[in-house]
């Protein structure tokens, strides 16, 4: 037997009974896997072909050099995996080409094929090969968890029905060609399915600028509310053959790069802050249903201040360090309430009451301005210090770095936290009445234990804290004698 590559999971079989296509299975070549594979029922996989149904013969499995093969009637073309890779103007008419194969499938009354990125075969002729559902079924049961994920669980809804799940599964499909990233994403498969349940997807213009906006709804809206807002696959193939008529990418400034950029990662921490309280609510639903049916039997104690007391914090479930960077970034994000939900005992009490008061004048200037006047310093650091427009000024928190240290008792967590901060000040009387950005070097410990089983921080001790650099908006340099405390 003779094996050669022909494209990417697909080898051409030569034997003496005839030349065969071989689908690499991605499965360990143990006995079990074999012998269960082997003694299925036999049964073939469909060619789709200008709306045409032909049987593709398989013929067994075979291994070679530690792989094992599904193999049948030979004939050549390229992996849903494969092709996945091409730019969004390369796969585009191959996902058309998909629907339409989908869409005469349901039409003909055939089982309704399991989406499976290796299982699919774009063949040379035009047509599309669809391997027998329960055979794909019964493979990815023996793929490694990694595999199974990337290459299956990532387009299956836990709770749409097999049919309506494909036109879900195509609407991953072009957001993964579009973004090169899919919508949902977690190493465990629970958490997977819950992502997908909770409908927090991205825009794909927040991945990448250039994708048309309405291109970039369409598909947010589809997979936020699949049950309501998912097209037919006839739908997706009209979809599809406008966006190649009109294309779906265009060209932006510079200018418009950053704003989306800016969106972009406000909605991720947004969308994960959302995702993280709803999994809280989610595995401690018992809990909240004992407050409710405990304030009634009580009677007299209001139902508010009961369940206000075990309301989850917006850090539940967060570990020790991730509750520190929410606290620190939280500055940057004027997010005050995440910030308090982080601490507890009056720990960075100061810092709360600056942000609230950042956060107030913030809103009022926005709504005078129609945009925010500041700027995440965490952005500003990582573009390396630009000049800054006028009337907008720098604030927060950048190059944060932790250091677990010895904590002072069983079960709490210590930190050693090291960051810049940067806050405006007033105008300077030499700077022809610019602002000024007063940048400080700081260094706290940080101590943490658990409160109803949260981790918050409970005391914040300043180690160091001197100013860095002085900077009028333009970015110059203004000298300035260390100091040891913010304007």
């Amino acid at each position: 037997m003779e094996l050669s590559q022909l494209a990417d999971g697909l080898v051409r079989i030569d034997r003496h009974d005839g030349t065969f296509l071989g689908i690499a299975t991605h499965i360990p070549t143990n006995r079990f896997a074999v012998t269960k594979l082997t003694g299925m029922k036999r049964s073939h996989g469909i060619i789709v072909f200008e709306g045409e149904l032909h049987t593709w013969h398989i013929h067994g499995f075979t291994q070679h050099e530690e792989q094992l093969y599904l193999y049948g009637d030979y004939i050549e073309g390229h992996t849903l995996s494969e092709v996945l890779q091409y730019s969004a103007d390369g796969f585009l008419p191959y996902l058309s080409r998909l629907t339409r194969a989908l869409s005469t499938l349901k039409t003909s009354e055939q089982p309704t094929p399991v989406l499976h990125a290796r299982s699919i075969v774009f063949l040379e002729n035009g047509g599309v090969l669809f391997l027998p559902p329960e055979l794909v079924s019964a493979i990815s049961g023996f793929q490694s968890p990694e595999d199974r994920r990337e290459f299956y669980e990532v387009y299956h809804h836990p709770d749409l029905d097999a049919e309506r799940n494909l036109s879900y599964a195509v609407a991953v499909l072009a957001f993964q060609s579009l973004t090169g990233q899919v919508p949902f994403e977690d190493t465990e498969e629970e958490q997977l399915t819950e992502r997908m349940r909770s409908g927090l997807v991205a825009n794909p213009r927040y991945i990448v600028p250039e994708i048309l906006e309405d291109v970039g709804e369409t598909l947010r809206s589809c997979l936020a509310d699949p049950e309501g807002k998912l097209p037919t696959l006839d739908g997706w193939t009209d979809i599809f053959q406008s966006w190649i008529q009109h294309g779906t990418h265009r060209e932006i400034t510079e200018e418009e790069r950053g704003r989306l950029f800016e969106e972009a990662q406000a909605q991720q921490r947004g969308m994960e802050r959302t995702y993280r309280r709803r999994e809280h609510i989610r595995r401690n639903w018992r809990r909240y249903v004992g407050i409710t049916l405990l304030a009634v039997f009580v009677g007299t104690i209001p139902a508010t201040i009961l369940y206000r007391s075990f309301e989850p914090r917006e850090t539940a479930g967060y570990a020790s360090a991730e509750v520190v960077e929410a606290f620190y970034y939280g500055m940057n994000e004027l997010d005050h309430e995440i910030m308090a939900d982080a601490t507890v005992d009056g720990a960075g009490s100061t810092e709360i009451r600056e942000v609230t008061t950042m956060f107030v004048v913030s809103r009022m200037r926005t709504a005078v301005e129609m945009r925010s006047s500041l700027i995440d310093a965490r952005d500003w650091h990582a573009e390396g210090k630009p000049p800054i427009e006028e009337g907008r000024q720098v604030y927060g928190v950048a190059d944060l770095r932790l250091e677990a240290l010895r904590a002072p008792a069983e079960g709490e967590r210590a930190f050693r936290v090291t960051y810049d901060k940067w806050y405006p000040t007033g105008m300077d009387r030499d700077s022809g009445g610019e602002g000024i950005l007063v940048g400080f070097e700081r260094v706290d410990r940080v101590y943490m234990r658990q409160s109803r089983g949260d981790w918050v921080i409970y005391q914040i001790d300043r180690l160091e804290d001197r100013t860095m650099e002085r900077r009028r908006t333009d970015g110059t340099l203004i000298e300035e004698p260390a100091a040891s405390s913010e304007p």
